[in-house]
């Protein structure tokens, strides 16, 4: 009896477990939710790079100068021995000193290639006496290995000397270049004074002159002839130069051509006066003078 209570008890402990744990066919609680992978998020899309950015351009290299031919000191005085050697009563017997001899030779290149050669040379003379003879070269390279000779003084005689036509040409264009940008520096100055002077005009001389020739009626009397000139004569002191104060100086010289008419009036030469008048209406047209001159025409006829 004790036994079936034991096994009893046990049996229904092996049962509540198995009701607590819930079975293995019971259904899932609704709370519970299986995990699951997390949605794969796409890589954010990137520009093709299939079409690149434009790329400038380096900027164009102008082509430069010729280069003048380079020739080394051994070419240039070779060349120059045996232009020397030819001038001397025995060649074989020239002795040059070496290149390396810092005393002995002197080259230079100026800035336009031209290699400038002074040394000496020792040779025999006629009489068969070693002696020592200076000499120059200039040299215009045409490559690395030939050259013209510009000029060679051997002792003190010249064998060539195409260097005094090149300086003149040098100098010829030196010359020109300068008369040329003094000729240019000048018609700029003339220029702008033009450009000044036409400004004063339009903004001053101008309306000047047009008030004085307003001012004025038809001179007939050599004292309103007087009285005119002055007022012109001031715009032409005030503005000189303008184009206003070159036609108040024309105004004046008509008004003294007309002037000339009162002295023949005052002879009794009313012929001459007459004339004068035709002159002047013909020389000045438009002028006060020539207006004058036409009033003053009329009443003599």
């Amino acid at each position: 009896m004790m036994l079936r209570i034991v096994t009893l008890g046990i049996a229904a402990g092996f049962l509540a477990m198995f009701l607590a744990c819930g079975g293995s066919d019971r259904p899932r609680s609704a709370t519970f939710r299986e995990s699951t992978p997390a949605p794969q998020v796409p890589p954010p899309q990137v520009a093709s790079t299939n079409e690149s950015a434009p790329v400038e351009s380096a900027p164009a290299v102008e082509p430069s100068a010729p280069q003048q031919p380079k020739m080394g000191s051994y070419s240039a005085m070779s060349i120059a021995k045996e232009a020397v050697k030819k001038t001397l009563k025995a060649p074989s017997t020239a002795e040059f000193p070496s290149l390396t001899w810092s005393t002995g030779n002197k080259l230079t290149t100026d800035s336009d290639g031209r290699i400038w050669i002074e040394s000496y040379v020792d040779s025999q003379n006629g009489f068969g006496a070693q002696i020592r003879t200076e000499w120059s070269a200039v040299l215009q390279p045409l490559s690395s290995t030939q050259a013209n000779i510009l000029f060679l003084q051997v002792g003190e005689t010249i064998v060539v000397d195409k260097m005094s036509a090149l300086l003149a040409e040098k100098q010829r264009e030196l010359e020109v270049a300068r008369l040329a940008a003094k000729r240019a520096e000048a018609e700029a100055k003339a220029k702008a004074e033009r450009e000044r002077l036409a400004k004063i005009d339009l903004e001053q001389a101008r309306p000047a002159l047009n008030d004085v020739i307003a001012s004025i009626d038809p001179p007939t009397t050599a004292k309103d002839i007087d009285a005119a000139r002055q007022k012109l004569e001031a715009v032409v002191e005030a503005y000189p130069g303008t184009g206003s104060a070159e036609q108040a100086d024309d105004e004046s010289s008509a008004l003294g051509s007309l002037r000339t008419v009162f002295l023949y009036l005052n002879a009794g030469s009313k012929d001459k006066a007459a004339d004068k008048l035709r002159d002047v209406i013909e020389r000045k047209p438009g002028t006060i003078a020539a207006k004058a001159a036409e009033k003053l025409l009329a009443d003599l006829q």
